[in-house]
């Protein structure tokens, strides 16, 4: 189960408290407000952001509790405290997952697969071991088998890691879109949308999407 460290808002200066945190959101709130002594509604990182589902949240995190009220700047200063830590914080075996998606194999991160949208079905997949969905889908190697179309979900990891949709031109962006829509990727499959339209209009070419 995973661990993090929570504050309150605008009260850095307090000591942290830790807890294991709950599949649900408002089981996390609910310990937080136990754990803090306070009224918790809302939970940020150490950058403001607002945290809305659990798959989102990764051991060892830092966490801000407010009572309703926005996110407070002078937590900010657990920002840079909290680069250090994640720039050196060793990876858990746990962490790594081994993908097999229609015979190629992929290795990857539980927080690549996550982090980007969380609401996705990779990231409904993969937020724990006890919520994959496929758990029980595997090769004999233990690679999580995933019946899609390698060519097309390598772009899709790749922007998973490192948050750009690069393409290699022999790869067709209609190919990826569908893939992105698939597995709920909201986000990427607007811009790939954007780009097969494009391409669309520069090449005069209706029947591009069906190649």
């Amino acid at each position: 189960m995973k661990r993090v460290t929570l504050f309150r808002n605008g009260r850095i200066d307090l000591e942290g408290k830790v807890i294991a945190v709950p599949c649900d959101l408002n089981e996390v709130l609910s310990a937080a407000a136990e754990t803090l002594g306070i009224d918790a509604k809302k939970l940020y990182s150490t950058t403001g952001g607002l945290i809305e589902n659990t798959a989102v949240i990764r051991d060892g995190d830092t966490l801000i509790v407010s009572e309703g009220e926005p996110f407070l700047e002078s937590c900010s200063k657990l920002q840079s405290c909290e680069r250090d830590r994640l720039k050196y914080r060793p990876t858990s075996s746990a962490d790594w997952i081994r993908l097999n998606v229609g015979g190629q194999c992929f290795t990857t991160t539980r927080s690549t697969l996550t982090r980007h949208d969380p609401k996705s079905m990779l990231a409904c997949m993969f937020a724990t071991d006890e919520n994959a969905i496929w758990g029980n889908s595997v090769d004999d190697t233990g690679a999580y088998l995933i019946d899609r179309s390698p060519r097309y979900f390598e772009p899709i990891l790749n922007y998973l890691r490192h948050g750009e949709l690069i393409l290699d031109p022999a790869v067709n962006p209609q190919g990826v879109l569908e893939e992105a829509r698939f597995f709920g990727l909201q986000s990427l499959a607007e811009q790939l949308e954007i780009i097969v339209e494009v391409i669309i209009i520069y090449t005069g070419n209706n029947n591009y999407q069906k190649w």
